[in-house]
């Protein structure tokens, strides 16, 4: 008898309520809502409309407010409330709020779900109190308009209290709200069988297997408490599992895997059922055989489960993903998402440290939980109810007989051949011994420099957070180096990294076994410098020390991992059709079109030598550790730690050798450069229709210039907004930097027509003029005073915040010994430096520079 969705449920919650019970002996009824982070205040304005207050950390001077409606406005309604309103003064919302920086979104200001209606208006200024009572006026006025139930959210800097008071004075504005009849949640598929669908794409010879299985959310009584954070731990569990068995059982197969992936969507991420979807890519000559094996993959993970070693090594990916959202502020609009996910959906609006605590937590013993997990994996796939797969083909290629290699498939029940290393020889110790010579204060990150006898440096800094450390080597020396690497072909050493063995050890086995200890490691090859980094669990420093010593002493070259590489690498130019244009390296690549080291790959490959090349130029990097440095940030014991590194860096070859920053000289164009482009048709993720502008100018890279730039950059977002409001436009702002073939900074502005059902459609030309005008009036207007004031108080707010996140101050660490540059410590001092007058002349030598314009229409 065929299982319903209902029952499946059921059989869901059984296994994992075990899971969360059993430590406890509690019973169902009585799971605890999860507290509220004490960030976020929540209220009920006398009118009956919900209001959530969120002091938050991001940006200084600055929130973002939304109004959420419970059933669907229309946009013709929307249009209209955004075009007039009764107490702005004749002016409407859109060119209020656009005037005072608030840039539309994708959808403009307004986004439609098929229960709700949702008004944004991001990063608005609080520093001018006529401002914000205006906006929060503003925001009543638009709720007056519709009769439903609605929620307020504000994020930013902003006093819970005394907004609060604000609100409900004018809250008068609104006459009580009629409660909604929940109907806020909708099935994604109504069919209760497996189906399949086709879409065409604009790729030469790839085609690609979606996989989107379909689960019952948790009802909403269920849904601020711990259940759903087992379930979405689960469940992105099993996407991981699921998308590492499909890469090995096809290479095992031998089909080159050109890209996997795999997402999960859960109950607080829209009104639909929680969805779990993976992506497989393959030459489309392979398509069937993918399918046939994705079945048997399938099939094989709901009959047989998983083992002890792939669920450990999944369960310590997650948490090491958690711990690092846990050491990150959530940003305005997260909490946007998350208030507006806990009033229309019934989410939680717990910390980040709330939940990373719970989901991290020792609970049953792992055999125990492995049960459970695999009881979960049982309830949850069904193909023949809840799964639907979509082909994605070439224009021409046949889809019959796709969905019967699937079914056919269905019976083989494939296992994953999961390995990983489950042991690691102790480091080689060498027979002369070192001793720390010199110490010294790092100005960047406050820590510590230690020099090493036998040359090697060492930052250390000890910083926020519990049982983990971050770390970074970085050695001087990159692709800019290699004699006879083909062109375009120096992104790829990054990627020939893994393409060995490791104390013996297949790559991906040994990388196993140190993802499962909860450690991560990967290596970037860039023009001047190679680095490897990741994170560690403090409690695995041992496992991590002789890891990163047998990558140093053991790495060799993998020639059948190689050879799998260089058949995938036929079918990157494919691959790349499916998806939007990287329009950043396009732009550099019309400034510099003859630059033999451009960030952008070059298929096929270029140079038939690539590997021993690679290999060479990796063999010698790991001969001199010490023309470099050792970054290590976190949660480790200082007097324990510089006894660790004098008995494990004494293993480190360290040839006294310095390699100079390679020199690299390239013709640059100059003046106004303009590329258009067509839209290919069938990308996978959206159109890519837009205007791409970028203005450079040659000036080193310094603190200075670093934040001159960040001002102007926030300058001209702010100026933007006003002119995408009026051309029904979204748009960005940012600030490139070069260091290759020259030293140089500029800013990018990227522009997107807003999603249909926005209230205007302009033609790119006009946007383009509308674009070159504003750029051209900011290098003869000097900015506003008070302006630069709140942006200059931000920035350094920001600047402060970035002290306690590791991963930025590594970065700039990094940059110190590779450029000998310090974009760090002082910044009070450089931001005090920037004046309106230094801005408007930033922009005049931007205007006065070179300029590149890409259209894609």
């Amino acid at each position: 008898m065929r299982m319903t969705l209902r029952e499946m449920r059921r059989k869901l919650l059984n296994a994992v309520c075990l899971f969360i019970l059993l430590p406890s002996a509690m019973q169902a009824q009585d799971l605890a809502p999860l507290a509220v982070s004490e960030d976020i205040r929540v209220s009920t304005l006398p009118n009956g409309i919900t209001c959530y207050i969120v002091t938050g950390k991001e940006k200084k001077g600055f929130a973002d407010y939304a109004l959420i409606q419970k059933g669907q406005s229309d946009a013709e309604t929307a249009a209209g409330v955004l075009s007039s309103l009764p107490h702005l003064g004749g002016r409407s919302p859109r060119a209020f709020v656009s005037s005072h920086g608030c840039a539309p979104g994708d959808g403009g200001y307004v986004t439609f779900l098929p229960s709700s209606t949702r008004y944004d208006f991001p990063c608005m200024p609080v520093y001018d109190q006529t401002v914000v009572d205006t906006t929060i006026m503003m925001i009543f006025d638009i709720a007056a308009n519709f009769p439903g139930e609605q929620a307020v959210i504000v994020s930013g800097d902003v006093s819970a209290q005394s907004l609060l008071e604000k609100m409900k004075t004018f809250s008068i504005l609104v006459d009580r709200r009629v409660p909604h009849a929940d109907s806020s949640f909708h099935s994604r598929n109504s069919s209760d069988t497996l189906r399949s669908l086709v879409m065409r794409t604009a790729s030469d010879n790839v085609a690609s297997l979606n996989i989107f299985i379909r689960t019952p959310r948790p009802d909403r009584s269920e849904m601020n408490t711990v259940l759903p954070l087992v379930t979405g731990m689960y469940s992105r569990e099993l996407v991981l599992i699921l998308r590492e068995r499909l890469a090995r059982v096809l290479e095992e197969k031998g089909i080159p895997v050109l890209e996997v992936r795999g997402t999960y969507e859960d109950s607080a991420s829209g009104p639909y059922d929680e969805l779990l979807r993976l992506k497989l890519s393959v030459p489309v000559s392979r398509i069937a055989d993918a399918s046939r094996l994705s079945a048997g993959v399938l099939a094989g993970i709901d009959s047989s489960g998983v083992g002890i070693p792939e669920f450990r090594y999944a369960k310590a990916r997650i948490l090491e993903e958690e711990a690092f959202r846990c050491r990150e502020n959530s940003t305005d609009r997260e909490y946007v998402d998350q208030c507006a996910a806990a009033w229309l959906y019934g989410g939680n609006l717990a910390s980040r440290a709330t939940v990373s605590a719970f989901l991290s937590r020792k609970g049953l013993p792992e055999e125990r939980e492995l049960s459970i997990f695999n009881a979960y994996i049982s309830s949850l796939i069904d193909v023949s109810h809840n799964v639907t797969l979509r082909f994605d083909l070439p224009a021409g290629i046949p889809a019959e007989g796709l969905e019967d290699e699937f079914r056919q498939g269905l019976d083989e029940k494939l296992d994953g051949w999961f390995k990983a290393g489950d042991t690691l020889s102790p480091i080689v110790q060498s027979k002369s011994k070192i001793k720390i010579k010199s110490t010294t204060r790092e100005p960047v990150s406050g820590g510590s420099v230690w020099t090493f006898s036998n040359g090697m440096t060492v930052v250390y800094k000890k910083s926020a957070g519990i049982g983990r450390f971050d770390y970074a080597l970085m050695l001087r020396g990159g692709y800019a180096g290699i004699t006879g690497l083909g062109n375009g072909d120096g992104p790829l050493v990054s990627e020939i990294f893994p393409l060995s063995t490791v104390a013996g050890m297949p790559w991906t086995e040994f990388n196993a076994m140190l993802n499962t200890a909860g450690i991560s490691m990967r290596a970037t090859v860039s023009a001047s410098d190679m680095d490897i980094r990741g994170s560690v669990l403090s409690s695995a420093k041992e496992l991590f020390y002789s890891a990163l010593s047998a990558v140093v002493n053991t790495r060799r070259p993998d020639s059948n991992a190689f050879a799998a590489f260089s058949e995938r690498t036929k079918y990157r130019k494919s691959l790349e059709q499916l998806y939007p244009r990287n329009t950043g390296r396009i732009l550099d690549s019309l400034s510099c079109p003859d630059y033999e080291y451009p960030g952008q790959r070059k298929m096929p490959l270029s140079c038939v030598d690539l590997q021993s090349l690679a290999e060479e130029y990796y063999a010698h990097q790991f001969t001199k550790c010490g023309d470099g440095v050792l970054v290590l940030m976190g949660d480790l014991d200082e007097e324990t730690l510089k006894k660790d590194l004098c008995r494990v860096l004494a293993a480190f070859p360290s040839r006294k050798t310095f390699s100079p920053r390679p020199i690299v000289s390239c013709p640059v164009r100059s003046g106004r450069i303009s590329l258009f482009s067509e839209s290919a048709e069938g990308v996978v993720g959206g159109a890519e229709t837009g205007l791409y502008i970028q203005n450079e100018v040659r000036t080193d890279i310094s603190l200075a210039s670093d934040i001159s730039f960040d001002i102007a950059s926030r300058i001209l977002r702010i100026k933007l907004a006003a002119l995408l409001a009026e051309d029904g436009c979204t748009g960005e702002v940012s600030v490139v930097k070069k260091t290759f073939p020259y030293e140089g900074m500029g800013i990018r502005v990227s522009v997107h027509p807003c999603s249909p059902g926005s209230p205007y459609q302009i033609p790119a030309q006009k946007v383009q003029e509308d674009v070159r005008s504003l750029l051209e009036n900011l290098a003869d207007t000097v900015p506003d005073k008070e302006t630069v004031k709140v942006l200059k108080t931000n920035l350094k707010s920001e600047m402060k915040e970035l002290g306690n996140r590791p991963w930025a101050l590594i970065d700039r660490i990094l940059v110190r010994y590779s450029l000998g540059r310090d974009t760090y410590s002082g910044y009070e001092a450089a931001v005090d430096a920037v004046t309106p007058e230094s801005v408007r002349k930033l922009f005049s030598s931007l205007v006065d520079s070179w300029n590149i314009e890409y259209v894609i229409g």
